[in-house]
């Protein structure tokens, strides 16, 4: 199968993106109240879908409550679950995380789901990492294998800890956007080679200097291993450093 056409969960077990504070699950959970963000929550193995809405968070009282559906087959379903997987985004970030001890209850009057802050939230916060461009007298390449056989080389145009920016040049790279590509490799000069997966977020068209559009993706890495990230991390201090000796006061 081609590797554009195999989907992947982010990983729910990757510790680096898994939030274990109280404090900070309910600040996340408020912001998905705040911006009133739907929810995607599965039960029966996936075979039933709950789409709500987290319309208040109590992190004292250990409360999260959440829109009942229209249908009762659907509410009928849930009460009987003992976990709701759940998935939503936060300013285009996947958030994900488990629901349990589920039950009814009232609010201002409204049928609501009562349940408990989750234990932990899987949520990707990559603007949190320091993002270092990096100029043209300096490139990255990043090798992606797209499907069986066939690697496509993109220029990587900025990278953090969390992910890189790249920029197909050649326009023949078939990125889709939700898709994780495995395996990928990036040289860094001096260090080695970092490999892999690599979860394409966002897919978009730019214009270069000279007028000629070209397709730039955001992308997220997956599987990244604690030494090829403090890799990853001293290549970018490295470049930092080089940066502030060439740059003028």
């Amino acid at each position: 199968m081609p590797a554009s056409e195999t989907r992947r969960p982010a990983p729910a077990g990757n510790e680096r993106f898994l939030i274990h504070s109280p404090a900070e699950i309910a600040r996340v959970l408020r912001r998905l109240m705040q911006q009133r963000a739907l929810i995607s929550a599965h039960i029966d193995g996936g075979r039933t879908l709950l789409t709500t809405a987290v319309v208040l968070v109590d992190a004292q009282r250990d409360l999260v409550a959440l829109d009942q559906s229209h249908d009762p087959l659907i509410n009928q379903r849930v009460m009987a679950a003992s976990k709701l997987f759940c998935v939503s985004k936060l300013e285009t970030v996947e958030v994900k995380f488990t629901l349990s001890g589920i039950s009814d209850a009232r609010l201002q009057g409204e049928p609501v789901f009562r349940t408990h802050l989750p234990p932990t939230i899987f949520y990707p916060q990559q603007r949190e990492y320091f993002r270092l461009s990096l100029p043209r007298t300096a490139p990255l390449h990043c090798k992606v294998l797209v499907e069986e056989g066939c690697w496509i080389d993109l220029r990587v145009v900025d990278i953090s800890v969390g992910g890189l920016g790249v920029v197909d040049y050649a326009g023949d790279a078939p990125l889709r956007s939700g898709v994780i590509y495995p395996q990928c490799r990036m040289a860094l000069p001096g260090m080695g080679e970092v490999i892999f997966d690599l979860e394409v977020r966002s897919v978009f068209e730019v214009t270069m200097q000279r007028g000629d559009p070209v397709k730039r993706a955001g992308c997220a890495f997956h599987n990244l291993s604690h030494a090829h990230a403090a890799l990853v991390q001293r290549y970018i201090n490295q470049q930092q450093v080089e940066l502030r000796r060439t740059t003028p006061d």
